[in-house]
């Protein structure tokens, strides 16, 4: 997965943290370890699952650990 990242559906995210961890060939654990406190591997393991979202510092957190920036962009529809 390289370039622009959309979502329009929140219960995306999880999918597309186990597709970017995948890609860099990175555990849980070391995906947690990169974002950084607070991020814990349990909670990646949940987001990846669909059971929960990450808050928006944590979303935040995760795109600079996997070389992203999480940015507002405008709907190509608006």
């Amino acid at each position: 997965m390289t370039g622009v990242i959309r979502f329009a559906d929140p219960e995306r995210i999880g999918k597309a943290i186990y597709d970017l961890r995948g890609l860099f060939m990175l555990s849980q654990n070391a995906l947690a370890q990169a974002a950084g406190k607070p991020v814990k591997q349990t909670q990646v393991s949940s987001w990846e699952r669909g059971r929960s979202n990450p808050s928006v510092g944590n979303l935040i957190r995760l795109a600079n650990a996997l070389g992203y920036d999480l940015a507002l962009v405008p709907r190509e529809d608006a």
